[in-house]
């Protein structure tokens, strides 16, 4: 039932009228059954105390903060949009102030980051955005066990970019507190607008009976949950489009297997160190976003890096590096408190690059990130102790 007078703090709907309808312990099992696999199962600390805020050290402050691991790849994909308000939005003065926005620019950015993530995950039609009541509506029973968060949740279904704007406004402290449930509150608005039946539909059917989900067993994203995240789709693999497997006689039958990749340019793109090793290789709507940012995975954690040099990033578009630019990165989690600025170099003297597969190398995985998309090229990190 609906929760009675929930009190100082609760969403303001005012928005078009409409109102914010608490969540179902049907739905809310479904959520947790494509996050975990589990409808039992619920987030941990680290999910649960993690908003959306920044770091305060000065030429760092376009950096969101991770005080502990777990919910990188929503940290990482949020700051992916933030920073391509910061540094590459439309209309905006072209400079150096990128690194150091003012409280009204930070917030303004989170917002448009959050509209985006939503509104794209709608389809672009309609979106709902989840809000935390103060007080429970939904409570311990067979189908469904408290977290603190989900028994709180309301929704709000909006129709307009110009409503979600708007609605997001006057909400937006409950996404910028910092031990507050921003991460929760992004990732379930992004599969209730969705549809939780798309999001299972978007996802492979797994292999030998395994259960797809938008969390892995470790409580990191998954692919999907990135996927969802970038472009709004919670598809299994970071391939332009779909990919068929199997032959004429399997697809007669019925029998191919089919493999959901990404159905679009990003907006900003996604690098990852299993392409180095070969595992997959990424597509060309990730490899090349709209805006030279992109979600890098590595070693089992997600964090971000970025160009401001729009006219390199055109230039090399094709993975041919004819001139230097720079990459800056950011770690959420590392407690990083120095820029980081990657020189990208064409190998000219076409100099003898270290062999991956060699450990004595100690290679750092950035570089084996960047030489996926700029074949080929030299690293320079700038006097910064490369991370390894």
């Amino acid at each position: 039932g609906e929760a009675k007078g929930g009190g100082w703090g609760d969403p303001r709907p005012t928005v078009g009228g409409g109102s914010t309808v608490g969540i179902t312990a049907e739905e809310a099992g479904e959520m947790r059954d494509l996050c975990f696999g589990d409808k039992k199962r619920v987030f941990t600390d680290a999910w649960k105390k993690q908003g959306f805020f920044f770091c305060e050290d000065e030429n760092l402050k376009y950096g969101l903060i991770q005080p502990e691991g777990g919910p990188c790849g929503v940290i990482a994909s949020m700051n992916a949009f933030v920073l391509r308000e910061l540094v590459h939005a439309r209309g905006r003065r072209r400079g150096r102030e990128w690194e150091n926005p003012s409280a009204n620019e930070q917030r303004s950015a989170v917002m448009a980051a959050l509209a985006t993530i939503i509104w794209t995950a709608g389809g672009e039609e309609s979106c709902v955005v989840c809000l935390p009541r103060t007080s429970a509506h939904l409570h311990r029973s067979t189908a469904f066990s408290p977290d603190g968060i989900t028994e709180r949740v309301h929704c709000m279904r909006l129709t307009s970019k110009s409503d979600l704007d708007a609605f997001i406004a006057e909400n937006i402290s409950n996404f910028t507190t910092p031990a507050g449930n921003g991460a929760v509150l992004l990732l379930y608005s992004a599969i209730l607008s969705r549809g939780i039946d798309k999001v299972r539909g978007d996802m492979d059917k797994g292999f030998a009976g395994e259960k797809r989900t938008l969390l892995d067993r470790h409580g990191y994203l998954a692919q999907e949950g990135v996927n969802l995240m970038l472009v709004g789709r919670a598809t299994s693999n970071v391939h332009d489009g779909v990919k068929i497997l199997g032959d004429d006689t399997d697809a007669q039958s019925g029998d191919v297997v089919k493999l959901g990749g990404v159905p679009h340019q990003g907006q900003v793109g996604f690098l990852t160190l299993h392409e180095a090793y070969k595992y997959f290789e990424v597509g060309v709507h990730y490899k090349m976003p709209q805006d030279p940012v992109w979600v890098i995975y590595s070693e089992s954690h997600y964090s971000v890096m970025f160009s401001e040099d729009v006219e390199a990033f055109e230039a090399t578009r094709d993975g041919k590096v004819d001139r230097s630019f720079d990459l800056y990165y950011w770690d959420s989690l590392a407690n990083q408190d120095e820029v980081i600025k990657l020189t990208v170099t064409p190998n000219t003297q076409n100099e003898e690059l270290p062999d991956i597969d060699d450990e004595k190398a100690l290679i750092p995985p950035l570089d084996l990130v960047v030489r996926t998309k700029w074949h080929g090229c030299l690293v320079d990190w700038n006097g910064s102790e490369p991370i390894l």
